[in-house]
């Protein structure tokens, strides 16, 4: 069962699904894994985490035009709802929330950010993935929250490449999964870091009144009435 999930447009679930015209359905088949699972870093690192796409040899290619829109297996022109309507297809991910890096609502000790730079696939252009290929990629960052997050071993365990619908004609969106990296609580596939404490940077007002006490030092050490202490 999947809980809450940020997708493209943040947290969403599926609404008002349509039902697709049998002859649309396609066979991407396709598993999800996480590059580098364990590691330890700093209290005050940002922590990202990459994803590897491997298409299975026997999977249908999956490609995408310079709009972002699948062409195949699936075609934005020929992909029909059974109301008649036209449906757009993208590739998108998803973020399930139910880890131990953040709470997806109070965004806290880290917060998720998606990357949306390149290479990614939110939204994919001119993709071009062949039966048997593997893509690696960087699906997003963990940002500790305040700038330090409280030492311990963190998990996250769901991370989700799928299929975005869109139908103009009664503004419905929906996914349909492709594939995902383990559900939750299995522990065999998880991503996790060992996050160790580190001293918080001042801020700068800290850094203003640091400077202007060495300030008052240096003044007083070249003042003519200043005591030198025997040793």
């Amino acid at each position: 069962m999947i809980n809450h999930r940020k997708t493209l447009a943040g947290l969403a679930a599926a609404v008002g699904l349509v039902a697709l015209a049998p002859a649309t359905q396609a066979a991407v088949i396709a598993t999800l894994t996480f590059d580098t699972p364990t590691g330890t870093v700093a209290s005050n690192a940002s922590i990202p985490v990459y994803l590897t796409l491997t298409l299975d040899p026997s999977s249908d290619p999956l490609s995408t035009d310079a709009s972002g829109f699948v062409t195949s297996p699936l075609s934005a022109q020929n992909l029909i709802d059974l109301g008649g309507h036209s449906v757009g297809v993208v590739v998108n991910v998803a973020f399930q929330c139910g880890d131990t890096f953040t709470n997806c609502f109070s965004g806290s000790p880290y917060t998720f950010n998606f990357n949306y730079g390149a290479p990614s696939f939110i939204g994919a252009q001119n993709l071009n993935l062949a039966a048997g290929s593997t893509s690696p990629w960087l699906f997003g960052t963990f940002d500790p929250a305040g700038g330090n997050a409280p030492a311990g071993t963190y998990e996250f365990y769901n991370a989700l490449f799928n299929f975005q619908y869109y139908d103009a004609a009664t503004n419905q969106h929906f996914s349909s999964e492709i594939a995902h990296t383990c559900t939750n609580g299995d522990k065999s596939c998880a991503f996790t870091r060992t996050v160790y404490a580190v001293a918080g940077v001042p801020e700068p007002a800290t850094w203003g009144m640091m400077l202007l006490g060495f300030g008052l030092i240096g003044a007083a050490l070249r003042s003519p009435h200043r005591r030198i202490s025997a040793v």
